[in-house]
């Protein structure tokens, strides 16, 4: 997997194909971060977090793309999706 750090050698240069960077969540605050940041974007489909197969089904179709459009190049997955955050109780994330 290659990171944002990556992105660059030691010269400080950016590499002439930045990574293509699919964040899962890009609908909230950390992925819309992390979307803007990245040099290059794939948006994956959206996903209906409220039923297990439906969400599995479309993130297994946005990664059949996803894996068709990088190819050999240079990529990231960011997982940002979710409502908890770092401070949430166990019992808040399920």
């Amino acid at each position: 997997m290659t990171g944002a750090i990556d992105s660059t050698n030691s010269t400080g240069l950016v590499h002439p194909q930045q990574p293509l960077t699919w964040p899962i969540g890009a609908g909230g605050l950390l992925g819309a971060a992390v979307n803007a940041a990245a040099a290059r974007r794939f948006a994956g489909d959206p996903v209906p977090w409220n039923d297990n197969d439906l969400a599995l089904a479309a993130l297994l179709s946005s990664l059949r793309r996803f894996t068709h459009e990088v190819a050999d190049g240079p990529w990231t997955i960011v997982w940002a999706a979710g409502a908890a955050t770092v401070s949430s109780s166990e019992t808040a994330c399920t």
